[in-house]
């Protein structure tokens, strides 16, 4: 949308109208026509220019913000929220489900575009800022790409890369960390979106020509849909469906392969941006957690998973940024990553690791489990969205308990005597006995004992 406000004259007629029009629009009543039902899985945002929507299948709101000044790109996070670009508030804000304000960079230039990134900061694209610019929490620049002519479109890529779609040149690139130009596309004037696939083509969005098109590594237009009416942006699906805002038409569709329409919202107002909210299957993952068997007074730095991948799936495919255990603690960035295949199996696993203080208090003090079994659940992503889980019990020590039977007893000052003054180098250590899992057995594993004598579960 905000291609066409450069040329001055929409801007005037919209600044003239812009609160009869909210006023309009905020009240207005989408309609949907599913040709497919079992088509639609999941709810789908639209940012349409004065507000934004969720809608189910079927097309009723089931959440909305209004009020907004020309909401022209919408993403909903991880945590809930959502993230918006503002293109006439000169804004990016993030609003929580009650829709209040939570974060916001200001004073930007033509916002059209905004992604919060695996880091936690956002890409931003302005279009009279020329340019595209990533911010921290704090709203601080952290990176930029100048001198840019009307960048409309900013995708990150895996590969740390990003994609930037420039609207009056009509060219794609794909640019480095270092500014480089690695990758280009030029498929003529007014693009409005592009999005990197699975497959490492590129799906572009051409307004002024009225289609879609997918363009391969060569710039070949290998599949496109037209009949559409100044389009603004469009979405590959996991199913290989295409979600399409089509802007003048005032609606969004979806279409397959074909390019037939299988489903479609109408009574919209110039949607500029659309997103699926995906319910994918959830994959049933193998997980193996090590240590079998934890101590929570342990001073051992890592605990580490293992996570196996039914056939069909490469673990190589997973977002190591989306792995949770229990919902909760994320893998430390700072401890190695490495697929393999620990079990032996001829299936490949990734190796990921935890922090063990995060995760022993997570037991220990929100679990409230201090002795016996405990069930870890490890959930994640893959690259193009679609969730894992997978479940592994370990046993959980009593601190002090040598012969673990659930009680510090005169029998575990036994083990620990016949043990003391041993470190993990002698023939005679026994871990039992090494409390804190340090590999000395002291006056540290003393303390643990005899802190805990005539205590049990």
């Amino acid at each position: 949308m905000i291609g066409r406000i450069a040329s001055g004259i929409m801007l005037t007629l919209l600044l003239a109208s812009m609160l009869t029009l909210s006023l309009i629009i905020q009240t207005a009543e989408t309609a949907s026509t599913i040709i497919d039902p079992a088509v639609v899985r999941g709810n789908t945002l639209i940012a349409d220019l004065f507000r934004v929507i969720e809608l189910d299948g079927v097309g009723n709101i089931v959440w909305q913000i209004t009020g907004l000044n020309g909401a022209s790109d919408v993403e909903r996070l991880p945590n809930g929220n959502t993230l918006i670009a503002e293109a006439y508030a000169d804004r990016v804000i993030e609003v929580d489900q009650a829709g209040n304000t939570v974060w916001q960079k200001t004073e930007l230039q033509g916002v059209t575009d905004a992604e919060r990134l695996p880091n936690g900061n956002t890409l931003i694209s302005e279009f009279f800022g020329m340019r595209v610019i990533e911010v921290n929490p704090a709203g601080d620049v952290v990176w930029q790409i100048t001198e840019l002519v009307t960048p409309e479109d900013v995708d990150y890529l895996s590969n740390g890369n990003v994609l930037v779609s420039m609207w009056n040149s009509g060219l794609v690139i794909e640019v480095d960390r270092a500014g480089n130009t690695v990758w280009s596309c030029s498929t003529g004037i007014c693009t409005a979106d592009a999005e990197r696939l699975l497959n490492d083509n590129t799906l572009i969005t051409k307004s002024i020509d009225n289609r879609v098109i997918e363009v391969n590594y060569e710039g070949n237009i290998v599949w496109e849909v037209s009949g559409l009416d100044f389009p603004f942006d469009a979405e590959r699906l996991s199913d290989g469906n295409t979600l399409i805002a089509d802007l003048e038409n005032d609606r969004v569709i979806e279409v397959n392969g074909a390019g037939s329409i299988i489903w479609e919202i109408t009574g919209l107002y110039h949607p500029c941006d659309v997103e699926r909210i995906e319910l994918l299957p959830v994959i049933p993952a193998t997980v193996n957690i090590n240590p079998d068997a934890l101590n929570l007074r342990s001073r051992g730095k890592w605990i580490t998973c293992y996570v196996e991948l039914p056939e069909g799936y490469d673990v190589g495919d997973i977002d190591i940024s989306k792995i949770l255990l229990d919902g909760t603690i994320p893998i430390n960035v700072e401890a190695p990553t490495e697929v393999g295949d620990y079990d032996e199996d001829g299936i490949s696993d990734l190796m990921v690791k935890f922090n063990r203080a995060e995760v022993a208090s997570w037991i220990c003090n929100d679990l409230g489990i201090q002795y016996g079994n405990v069930t870890l659940t490890i959930t994640g992503e893959l690259f193009d969205g679609t969730p894992f889980e997978g479940t592994d019990t370990i046993k959980v020590l009593f601190p002090g308990d040598a012969d673990d039977d659930g009680a510090v007893t005169s029998h575990d000052f036994y083990i620990f005597s016949g043990c003391y003054g041993m470190s993990i180098e002698n023939s005679s250590y026994n871990p039992l006995a090494d409390f804190n899992e340090d590999g000395y057995i002291n006056s540290e594993d003393f303390y643990i004992l005899s802190g805990n004598y005539g205590k049990s579960v």
